[in-house]
């Protein structure tokens, strides 16, 4: 909850601030604020992305003639970078507003989803796993400053539990809808676009 060997500093109780001017919220009150469940449907639209490429995405390119080497690899490279880039610039919330942090990653999940909706060489496939790996690996320990930073860490626990069954679900949730539309359209094209519009 606190910075490792950083002594002195207390969580107080609710309703005042800790030594950082955040005001420590109850699970009720940041239940009740819309900020709480947009940081988590970030979440959920990142695990709603990354499911979809994990299950979707050797599939998908098969069908417009990429062969399963390089989307294997293109997927497996999109995971190493995220490690990556989520150890690397993880301090990037700690030392600036989580707020800009979450909008600079969602943008580059996003022009990674459109390099991808190009994706017809190896190219665009490999940026396409630079941009959405760097961004979703960022997005991660992100979220969890967002809600200690807005919010508090008196319930951060219970807080970021609650919040993950809609990131979860979401994450679910994928998938299965992407299984439904190409089972009924057989094409990948709507689920891609609706992961870049997400």
């Amino acid at each position: 909850q606190w910075v490792d060997g950083v002594e002195g500093r207390v969580i107080p109780e609710h309703g005042r601030a800790d030594a950082i001017g955040t005001v420590q919220a109850s699970l009720g009150k940041m239940a009740r604020s819309p900020l709480f469940w947009m940081i988590f449907l970030i979440f959920g639209i990142e695990s709603w992305a990354l499911g979809v490429y994990a299950a979707d995405q050797v599939l998908y390119l098969k069908t417009i003639g990429v062969g399963s080497l390089t989307s294997s690899g293109a997927l497996g490279a999109a995971a190493g970078i995220a490690a990556v880039s989520g150890i690397v610039f993880s301090r990037l919330s700690d030392r600036s507003s989580p707020y800009y942090v979450l909008i600079f990653s969602t943008s580059l999940m996003a022009l990674g989803s459109i390099a991808f909706l190009n994706a017809h060489n190896a190219v665009l496939l490999w940026v396409y796993s630079a941009l959405f790996g760097a961004g979703y690996g960022l997005t991660v320990p992100t979220i969890p400053v967002a809600l200690s930073r807005y919010f508090g860490a008196l319930d951060f626990s219970r807080a970021f539990g609650m919040g993950q069954i809609l990131a979860g679900t979401m994450g679910g949730l994928g998938p299965w809808v992407t299984g439904q539309i190409v089972d009924h359209t057989n094409s990948y094209q709507i689920p891609i676009y609706l992961i870049t519009s997400l």
